[in-house]
């Protein structure tokens, strides 16, 4: 299982929250939901992509 980290990232006053998994050296994907879900949704779907992205 790969480790999941948690993070925040600020942009123009904006205190953003986001979860990254995987190798850095292979392709970013940015998984975007909407209110009033929650990262939480992608928790199986991030440990399943994490090998490749």
């Amino acid at each position: 299982m790969t480790k999941i980290k948690y993070k925040t990232l600020e942009v123009h006053g904006l205190h953003i929250a986001y979860r990254e998994a995987g190798n850095t050296d292979k392709p970013t994907i940015v998984l975007l939901h909407g209110y009033p879900s929650s990262s939480h949704q992608y928790r199986k779907v991030l440990n399943q992509l994490s090998d490749e992205y």
